[in-house]
């Protein structure tokens, strides 16, 4: 059987550029993860000791596209979790979560209805997943809510609560990953 492939498909087969400069822009991404994590490390290493230190992870395929995750704090098991989670998704967005279940989740409870009144007084997109897939970071499915549609009194097996950056606003991505943090970090020190 025969392959036939269309001009733009040949054109794009043919084009390296356009890979050589997707490596080079998560390149830059890697670096700035790196940056946010020496920062995270500095600032709030001494809150969360237990934590083991950043890392930063690279992979092709979430739901079909690149992404890079940068974890700190991050204490993970299979009935606890207190996570940081930066996250750059090519052709989305990027995303700072707060992740809370089991014994994390009732430590800081107390602390989550003013971490929400900070962010209703923010300027940031921020959402809320306390149900479907935990694991699931696509911020805009059907998962995640508005902040201001989440009952506090709810019982919920895990908490997340997400900052979303969109890419055509990049160029604000400092002052976002500072803002993300100090909403959703600095209120649990």
């Amino acid at each position: 059987m025969e392959l036939i492939f269309d001009k733009s498909d040949i054109h794009l087969m043919i084009d390296s550029s356009l890979i050589e400069r997707k490596n080079n822009l998560i390149k830059q991404f890697i670096e700035i993860l790196a940056k946010q994590a020496d920062l995270l490390q500095s600032e709030y290493g001494d809150a969360f000791a237990l934590s083991p230190s950043a890392k930063v992870n690279r992979g092709e395929n979430y739901k079909g596209f690149p992404y890079l995750v940068m974890d700190y704090p991050r204490l993970f098991s299979k009935k606890h979790v207190f996570a940081y989670r930066t996250l750059f998704w090519w052709g989305h967005f990027v995303s700072c979560t707060l992740h809370l279940k089991g014994s994390f989740l009732a430590d800081f409870s107390n602390r989550l209805p003013k971490i929400i009144k900070d962010i209703n007084a923010s300027d940031l997109n921020f959402r809320v997943s306390t149900s479907g897939n935990e694991w699931n970071h696509h911020a805009l499915s059907d998962e995640y809510a508005e902040v201001d549609k989440f009952n506090l009194d709810e019982k919920v097996k895990f908490f997340k609560l997400t900052s979303i950056l969109p890419l055509e606003e990049i160029n604000k991505l400092q002052g976002f990953l500072k803002s993300s943090h100090q909403l959703l970090l600095k209120p649990l020190v």
